[in-house]
């Protein structure tokens, strides 16, 4: 009568597993990723905020594609940022690396950025058991937080009106309008304007009326724009004068008869001649 063991039975259901780990364990790190390929295609797509690229590569579960920017001269300012699996894009893509959705760092504003793929654990924020980097390949030039268009003031009847408008706000928080009566300054803040157009590639137009303008008076106005990083950028100044108004003087005034008016005495001699007449009528008949 065979006798059952509970206690081996569970050694061998242990052994059994240990020995099915070990064969995964070894298949996979016998398929790893072998391979990253660039598929951003020129410049990364710009997002509201950040920037967007495509990579592809055979991971396998448990690898992650990672993205390493820094400028071209800092690279020990560099940011890691994990990719997510997405077969949505163009293939054969399978990674979207979203870079900088919470704002553009200042360091990296108007610079010429590099960058390069390499694979780490998923979920180690890239820094894990990292490998197979690509090397900084690619570069591509990162555009100013605000693209400015056109700055101008003009000078109305009673104030001076403030125009300007963006090519792009791709990193944009806002503007700062400041007045002088001087070119040289000081500058007084007038208003703070929120970007009407963040993280676009589109731009937005903006006025402002100065209605403190005082007639005769030069006034100057500077534009500054304010990135998401908190990075300033000064524009202008533009300048408008207010004219004074035109006095009018009234000199030598006299008066002349009109046609009609010059013609009312004959009108009076012949009503009296009528009357005159029908006087004389009335007393014949008498």
């Amino acid at each position: 009568m065979a006798v059952f063991s509970f206690g081996k039975s569970r050694s061998l259901m242990w052994s059994f597993c240990l020995v099915v780990i070990l064969i995964v364990l070894a298949a996979t790190a016998a398929i790893a990723a072998t391979f990253i390929t660039n598929q951003t295609g020129g410049d990364p797509a710009p997002l509201s905020p950040g920037w967007q690229f495509w990579a592809t590569s055979d991971t396998v579960i448990g690898e992650a594609v990672c993205i390493e920017v820094h400028p071209v001269d800092d690279a020990g300012n560099y940011v890691r940022t994990q990719c997510s699996f997405d077969n949505t894009g163009s293939p054969p893509a399978n990674w979207r690396c979203d870079v900088f959705t919470g704002g553009i760092p200042a360091a990296f504003e108007d610079s010429i950025v590099e960058y390069q793929f390499h694979i780490a654990n998923f979920g180690t924020n890239c820094l894990t058991n990292a490998y197979l980097f690509t090397g900084f390949n690619w570069s591509f030039q990162m555009p100013l937080a605000v693209t400015l268009a056109s700055f101008a003031a003009e000078a109305q009847a009673d104030r001076v009106l403030v125009t300007w408008e963006t090519a792009s706000e791709l990193g944009n928080r806002g503007f700062n309008l400041y007045r002088s009566d001087d070119a040289a300054g000081p500058l007084t803040l007038l208003a703070y304007l929120p970007s009407q157009a963040p993280g676009s590639t589109q731009g937005a137009a903006y006025r402002y009326e100065d209605l403190a303008a005082q007639p005769g008076q030069t006034l100057w106005y500077t534009l500054e724009s304010i990135s998401i990083s908190g990075a300033t950028t000064l524009y202008g100044p533009v300048s408008a004068t207010v004219q004074a108004p035109t006095a009018v003087t009234l000199t030598g005034v006299s008066a002349s008869p009109t046609a009609g008016a010059a013609g009312l005495p004959w009108l009076w001699a012949v009503a009296g001649a009528g009357v005159a007449l029908g006087l004389s009528r009335l007393r014949q008949r008498r």
